[in-house]
């Protein structure tokens, strides 16, 4: 873990918003641990 910690819950929400957003679609084989 980079920052010593784990993600909160809303840091997750964001990341997976970002992610299925339309444009994020030219994201792929990107590993989010």
């Amino acid at each position: 873990m980079p920052l010593g910690r784990y993600g909160r819950p809303e840091e997750i929400a964001h990341m997976i918003v970002a992610l299925t957003a339309p444009e994020a679609s030219f994201v792929n084989g990107a590993v989010i641990p």
